[in-house]
């Protein structure tokens, strides 16, 4: 099961607290039925997701016809479509190994939303941080960090940034935890 439908009765509770009026998840993935897609129509918000594999996408298509739907690369819908995105919204950041030169967008899709958006009312998750190859993650212990790929040759996790830098991309707004291999965006209180 995904970690959105596993959090589902955490997520409805915050919904009215932050008054969300949109969830935007990056990666349809294969159940339809325990994404983001099926919390947002469960919860009432407008729906927006991305995948870069057409069977995926258009399967979403025919299930969520509400849904706002790319058949692009992460960091490319997140550019395109969350400027038009108005009122608090619930961003879940499905971390994924890329295809358009970036093997893992998550770091930069937290600097897209930064760019694009004041996301200081937003609440944003990023999943699967255990392959933040960081020794101050907590996400670590106990998983395995990085993925084999299809052509056999192994991929040992984001080495490029720390868990530090992934939390001061929005810790002037937000305050920042980690539960399990979720890090866990929250506007600030007063902000």
């Amino acid at each position: 099961m995904s970690a959105i439908m596993d959090s589902f009765a955490e997520i409805a509770e915050m919904a009215p607290y932050y008054n969300f009026k949109n969830l935007v998840e990056t990666g349809i993935g294969t159940d339809l039925l325990k994404g983001g897609l099926a919390v947002a129509r469960i919860l009432e918000l407008q729906a927006y997701s991305c995948d870069n594999i057409p069977d995926r996408w258009m399967q979403a298509r025919e299930v969520y016809p509400e849904a706002i739907l790319g058949l692009m690369e992460s960091v490319e819908f997140l550019r395109d479509v969350t400027p038009r995105i108005h009122g608090p919204t619930f961003f879940f950041l499905d971390a994924h190994l890329g295809t358009a030169g970036d093997l893992w967008p998550l770091y930069d899709e937290l600097q897209t939303l930064t760019t694009v958006r004041d996301c200081s009312r937003d609440v944003i998750w990023c999943d699967d941080i255990q392959h933040i190859a960081d020794p101050a993650n907590p996400a670590c212990k106990g998983q395995r960090v990085g993925y084999t790929r299809a052509d056999g040759t192994i991929w040992p996790g984001d080495t490029k940034h720390t868990l530090a830098e992934y939390i001061a991309c929005l810790s002037e707004t937000h305050d920042a935890d980690v539960v399990s291999t979720v890090l866990r965006f929250r506007p600030k209180v007063g902000e």
